[in-house]
């Protein structure tokens, strides 16, 4: 080969010494630069594909993290249509029970009423013509005895509706006490020096 090209050498003028070596260095360079940009096209594509990996890999965090806050989403309103079903039931017995309590009080009043009526005129006895009554001692004193045990069974009944009462309110009150409180959420120091410096 080198004898080839010393022959080769030996025909070609002085200055195309210098074209070939320019040549050779254009060639040389070439070269050098393909290769430079293959392995950098090599490098682009493995980031490209690292990327794209990562890219995957965060979809899929977010929606995970986008179907458990769904998901905690469809639960929490799911609690909250029962307690607001729920509500609504105790507003509706509270009302029925309003409502009978109040149709109770209206026809104790009226028996009341007519109870006082007929214990006037019960105590009154039993009336002649022209106002005056026709009675004696001993009647007075058998209906003074029937009205004295009438009011001792009126207040007994009393009595006993007082203390069902106070157990009741007793009752009512333990769970009031007993029923959990939301309290208003304060904020610290450190969320308020936050806050500021916002």
């Amino acid at each position: 080969m080198t004898w080839i090209l010393s022959k080769l050498a030996s025909l070609l003028p002085f200055q195309w010494y210098f074209v070939g070596a320019a040549g050779l260095a254009l060639v040389s360079y070439g070269g050098t630069q393909t290769w430079r940009l293959h392995t950098a096209e090599a490098q682009a594509a493995t980031a490209k594909a690292e990327t794209t990996a990562v890219r995957g890999q965060w979809s899929s965090q977010v929606s995970a993290a986008a179907s458990a806050a769904f998901a905690a989403s469809e639960k929490y309103r799911a609690l909250e249509a029962q307690m607001n079903l729920k509500v609504q039931e105790s507003e509706h017995a509270r009302q029925v029970d309003q409502d009978a309590s109040a149709r109770a009080a209206a026809a104790f009043a009226a028996e009341r009423a007519g109870l006082r009526n007929q214990l006037a005129a019960y105590a009154a006895g039993p009336a002649s013509g022209g106002g005056l009554t026709l009675d004696t001692l001993g009647a007075c004193h058998q209906r003074a005895a029937a009205l004295g045990v009438g009011l001792a069974s009126a207040l007994q009944s009393e009595e006993d509706l007082t203390d069902e009462l106070e157990r009741s309110r007793a009752d009512t009150r333990s769970l009031l006490r007993a029923w959990p409180q939301v309290a208003p959420r304060t904020v610290s120091e450190s969320e308020r020096g936050d806050d500021d410096s916002s």
